[in-house]
Formats: structure tokens, sequence, C-alpha cells
């Protein structure tokens, strides 16, 4: 009978061995005693041996667990490290759907520059919730944070949270009424760029955006661009300046007015 563990090699029962402990007890009762105490003798050996072993596989576990949590808790992951150094924006819970937008907007261009995975966008941005934000997340995460758990479906819970359906329609009705007015052109377009954000299900196409910012721009640069049609917000925005630039250097004619004469 053989016994193994991890390169230790024994026989049990070995002829030679088992032999010379039965033949140095002298026979009878006392040889077969001997003969057990042999095999346990053997067997605490392997025992120690497991247990050695055992406490070094351990041992190695260990160490490498703490080489890898001190790898994700230093930024060791080498794409963290890419993202990191390029300093992303924090995000503090301030209520400002603008600057929501503008966070939620510079993390993705970072998405697409450095080509993160789906499944590290929530656990790269996240790093960069801070203040009450930053609170939100660490009392939500256990609950939100299931397998599958997308940036898509991570920004709608940030949006329910920091920008609620009240805010929203005030946004919405705010772009409904934002008009020209005597604001320049490029004034304006900023507006008008920033609100239409939270007015996207009015606007679906690039050509609606359009109709919709020529109709609010000043009537008389307005009715200038309804008849030159532009495809695109910037050619739009182009030719509202042309005409702005226009009718600054050509001042409107001055009316001459005669005075009735004396009687």
């Amino acid at each position: 009978m053989f016994g193994n563990y991890n390169g230790l090699n024994y026989r049990m029962a070995d002829q030679g061995e088992a032999s010379g402990v039965q033949g140095g007890a002298g026979g009878g009762g006392n040889a077969g005693v001997n003969l057990v105490n042999f095999h346990i003798s053997k067997l605490e050996d392997v025992c120690a041996a497991m247990a050695e072993t055992i406490d070094k596989n351990n041992e190695a576990l260990n160490t490498l667990s703490d080489a890898i949590s001190a790898k994700y808790e230093s930024g060791g992951d080498k794409l963290f490290q890419k993202f990191s150094s390029h300093k992303p924006s924090e995000y503090n819970g301030n209520v400002d759907p603008v600057e929501l937008e503008e966070w939620g907007y510079s993390m993705e261009q970072l998405f697409d520059v450095l080509d993160v995975p789906a499944n590290k966008k929530v656990k790269f941005a996240t790093h960069y919730l801070k203040k009450e934000a930053g609170d939100w997340w660490r009392m939500s995460k256990e609950t939100l944070s299931v397998p599958g758990y997308s940036w898509d479906k991570f920004k709608k819970d940030l949006n329910k949270r920091f920008f609620p359906q009240e805010l929203q329609w005030a946004k919405k009705q705010e772009f409904l009424a934002l008009e020209q007015g005597d604001m320049s052109v490029q004034e304006f377009t900023a507006k008008f760029t920033e609100l239409s954000k939270f007015a996207k299900r009015m606007i679906d196409s690039e050509e609606e955006k359009v109709q919709y910012y020529i109709k609010k721009l000043a009537p008389r640069i307005g009715m200038v661009l309804v008849g030159a049609p532009s495809s695109t917000m910037e050619e739009a925005y182009n030719k509202a300046l042309a005409v702005e630039s226009r009718a600054v250097l050509v001042p409107a004619p001055v009316v001459q007015t005669t005075s009735a004469p004396s009687g």
C-alpha cells in the first residue's frame, strides 16, 4: 500500500520495514502492536507534511490577495492610471443640471478616447463622485450595482437623484421660452445649446434643432436664414453671425424729415 502527498511517497507495509519491525519485536503479540505503531508514525508524518503544505498555500494565497488589493487600492490598473492622468472633473452633487450634464459628457469623451470597456465605465467614473454625490454612491452602490449595471443605467440613477423631474420640467420650459432678444448671436447660441440638452424628446434630429434655432433668433436675422436653409447647426450659426455682422457694418438708413414752411 502506498501513500502520496505533494511529493511525499512512502510504502505502508513495505516487506523489508515490516519484516524488521516484526522480527525486532521478537514475535508474538508485541509484533502486531509495533506494526500498528509503525503505520501510525508514518501517518503522523504524512499529516504533518499536509499541514505544512496547507499553511504554505494559505500564506501564498494571502500574499496574492494582498497584492491584488494593493494594486486596485493604489490605482494599479494600468487603464485606470491612464484615465486618471487626464485629470477627470469631479462632481460634488450640486443640483445644477448643466454641471451634471457636462460632467457626464466629459466622462464619455474619456471613455471613447481610451476605449474603456463597458464593464469598467461605472467603476472609473464613480471614483470622481465627491461630497454629496460620493455619499450617495457609497450608500446606494450595494443595491444599484448589480451584475450588468451599465453606464446608461448609472446616469439615469444619478439624474434621478440630482436632477429631479421637477427641475427637468423647469429647464424644458426655460428652453421653450428662450428668445434671442438683445443677446448677441454668440451668446444666444451658447444658451440655446445649453438648454436644448433638456428638450431631447422634442428635438430628436439635427433638422429639428436647426428649425427651433432659427425660429428663436431675432426676426431681423431669422427671416434671412429662412430664405437660406441650413442643414446643420454649425451652418445656421455661421449664417446668423454673417447676418449680424452685416447689420452692424451697414447701419439702418436715417429717415430725414422736412419741417413745414413757416407761414
